[in-house]
């Protein structure tokens, strides 16, 4: 089988396939379900944020609020990217690569 036919072969089927990996599901489940965590670390990023000009002792209030807002956003980075990886270590792209690998084995392509 070419890769020409693979490729429509997989998009036909993509969605069915996907659907009946597990560990594809639970990551998709788990982006999902984490809005609530997702709204804390943001909330978290903005109070590291808002609160860091009182703490810094620069006299510069535009560079207080610059390095504020890089500070809550470096905060907000990594507490999804923690976030992420309570969900799976592999990303939901990683893992349909693996399901792609599988299933062309599987057809013998």
């Amino acid at each position: 089988m070419s890769d020409e036919e693979f490729k429509a072969l997989w998009e036909k089927n993509r969605k069915q396939i996907l659907a009946n990996d597990d560990e594809y599901q639970r990551i998709q489940n788990g982006y999902k379900q984490g809005s609530v965590v997702n709204w804390i670390i943001i909330i978290g990023g903005a109070v590291v944020g808002s609160s860091l000009p009182d703490f810094l002792p620069i006299e510069s209030t535009v560079l207080k609020w610059v390095l504020a807002i890089v500070a809550g956003i470096i905060v907000i980075a990594v507490g999804l990217w923690i976030r992420s990886l309570f969900i799976s270590p592999k990303t939901a792209e990683d893992v349909e690569h693996e399901v792609m690998e599988r299933y062309r084995r599987s057809i013998g392509g």
